[in-house]
């Protein structure tokens, strides 16, 4: 498998290597020029397709839509195409079934199943969940940690820590242990 590229990107995602071999690269965005490209290999019975992202962070998202079911590589694709990482965070933590679907390839009842089925990976870098919304939680990260130890992704614990603290935000004045155990009771109790 295909995991990483590096060469000139010409004609809308032809990679030259410097060994002189070209690949055709699927990508979310317009590139040209020298560049290092992270790259996803799907392979099926008659294809071999490559898409390529320039963060590690943009294929493991592209990768994680994967495993929601009916979403395949063009609809994934196109989710990276309309949003970038922290604006798609966002419409994950807010479920917000409106704006996913105006991603071409999913509709109003693709979109309302999607959120049943997709679990936030684990990204390599934190990102502004809403950069229109300013409110932030102090020591969010370490709430997020119990969450963590009992199997949660650091994203998705951030990510609820965070959801569940904008719908309770009287939370923040309990003692920590307190606001610990009622976090952890809220998020495996879900939130709705």
């Amino acid at each position: 498998m295909i995991g990483y590229l590096k060469g000139d990107v010409r004609d809308g995602g032809l990679i030259f290597t410097s060994s002189g071999v070209g690949y055709q690269v699927a990508l979310p965005y317009y590139i040209s020029g020298e560049c290092e490209l992270y790259i996803e290999t799907i392979v099926k019975e008659n294809d071999i397709s490559l898409y390529g992202f320039k963060t590690l962070d943009e294929k493991i998202i592209f990768t994680s839509l994967l495993r929601v079911p009916k979403i395949g590589p063009s609809t994934a694709l196109q989710v990276m195409i309309t949003y970038p990482i922290d604006e798609f965070l966002k419409i994950v933590r807010d479920e917000d079934v409106a704006k996913l679907s105006k991603v071409k390839g999913l509709g109003k009842t693709a979109s309302d199943r999607f959120f049943s089925y997709y679990k936030l990976p684990t990204l390599t870098k934190e990102y502004p969940m809403d950069t229109a919304d300013k409110t932030t939680f102090p020591d969010t990260a370490n709430l997020a940690e119990p969450l963590i130890a009992l199997g949660f992704e650091r994203g998705e614990a951030l990510m609820l820590i965070n959801k569940i603290l904008q719908k309770n935000p009287e939370l923040l004045e309990l003692s920590a242990a307190e606001k610990e155990s009622t976090l952890v009771k809220l998020a495996l109790g879900g939130v709705n």
